[in-house]
C-alpha cells in the first residue's frame, strides 16, 4: 500500500513499471499516480498495461491522482483511453476492487465499464473520477456502468453528464449496491437520487452525496426518504437554501386540509 495518505505527488508510469515489475504475484496495489499529460513521464494507457500485464493476479488496484491546487478548474483530458481501458480490463481477470480517482477527463466510457463487467466478473467494489459518458441512458437496455450488475459499491466523482435517467439505469442494473456515492455530479436532480433509492431500497445502506451543485442538503433528505429506515451511514453536503413561503403560510393564515392526510 504506496497511498501515502494527503500525498501531493505521486509515482510516475516508469516507477509504476519498476514496481510492478519486480512483484508479479501482488493481490493488491494503491498509489497516487501523475496523470497530467503536461508532465514528464506521466501515467497513461501503456502504463496501465504494463501493471496489468505484470502483475495479472492483482484483486485491487487503486489508483488516484493527487489534488493540484494550480490545476482547480482545469478539465483537461487524461491520456486514458477507452481502448486502453478495454485492453487493461482484459489482463485483469481477478479484478475485485478498482479506484481510478482522476482529476483530468476520460471521455466516453460507457464501453470501458461494459468491458469491466465483461472481462472481470469479481468486480465488487468501484471507484472513478472524472469518467465522463459513464451511462447514457438513451435507451431501454442498460448500457456503461449500469451493466456492473456484481457492483456492491460504486463511487462516481466529477462525471458532468450523469442524469437523473443514468441513475435510474444504475438502479436497475446494479441491484446489489449496499453503498452508492456520488461527488461534484452537477446535473442529477433529487428525481433521480428518489428513484435510484427506491429501486436499491432492498440493499442500499450507506449514500454519500457531496458538491453536487442541485443537490442541496433538504433536497438530499426528502429524495432518500425511500430508504430512510434503511440507512445506516450518510454523507451529505451541508448546504442549506431558504424557501420563499406563500404570504399566506408567513402570516399564519392558512388552514389545515385533512384531506391531504388521506
Amino acid at each position: 500500500d504506496l497511498g501515502l495518505a494527503g500525498a501531493t505527488d505521486g509515482f510516475h508510469a516508469t516507477e509504476l513499471g519498476a514496481i510492478a515489475g519486480f512483484c508479479p504475484n501482488l493481490r493488491k496495489l494503491v498509489a497516487p499516480c501523475v496523470f497530467n499529460p503536461r508532465y514528464v513521464d506521466f501515467v497513461n494507457d501503456d502504463a496501465l498495461l504494463t501493471i496489468a500485464t505484470s502483475c495479472p493476479k492483482l484483486a485491487i488496484l487503486r489508483l488516484r491522482e493527487p489534488f493540484e491546487p494550480a490545476a482547480t478548474g482545469q478539465r483537461e483530458d487524461a491520456a486514458i483511453t477507452v481502448a486502453g481501458l478495454v485492453s487493461f480490463f482484459a489482463a485483469l481477470p481477478e479484478l475485485e476492487d478498482f479506484t481510478l480517482d482522476l482529476r483530468h477527463n476520460v471521455r466516453e466510457t460507457a464501453p470501458a465499464m461494459e468491458a469491466l463487467a465483461r472481462r472481470c466478473p469479481r468486480i465488487k467494489f468501484l471507484t472513478l473520477g472524472s469518467f465522463q459518458g459513464l451511462c447514457k441512458a438513451s435507451w431501454l437496455h442498460l448500457d456503461g456502468v449500469a451493466v456492473c450488475g456484481s457492483l456492491e459499491s460504486l463511487c462516481i466523482k466529477g462525471c458532468l453528464d450523469l442524469t437523473d435517467a443514468s441513475l435510474v439505469a444504475i438502479g436497475r442494473g446494479c441491484g446489489r449496491l449496499a453503498k452508492f456515492a456520488i461527488h461534484g455530479c452537477d446535473s442529477v436532480t433529487s428525481a433521480g437520487i428518489r428513484r435510484l433509492a427506491t429501486a436499491l431500497r432492498p440493499t442500499i445502506k450507506e449514500v454519500s452525496i457531496l458538491h453536487c451543485r442541485l443537490l442541496d442538503t433538504a433536497a438530499c433528505l426528502t429524495a432518500l426518504s425511500p430508504i430512510r429506515d434503511r440507512i445506516e451511514s450518510l454523507e451529505i453536503s451541508c448546504v442549506w437554501k431558504e424557501v420563499e413561503q406563500p404570504e399566506s403560510v408567513a402570516n399564519g393564515t392558512i388552514g389545515c386540509d385533512h384531506e391531504d392526510d388521506d
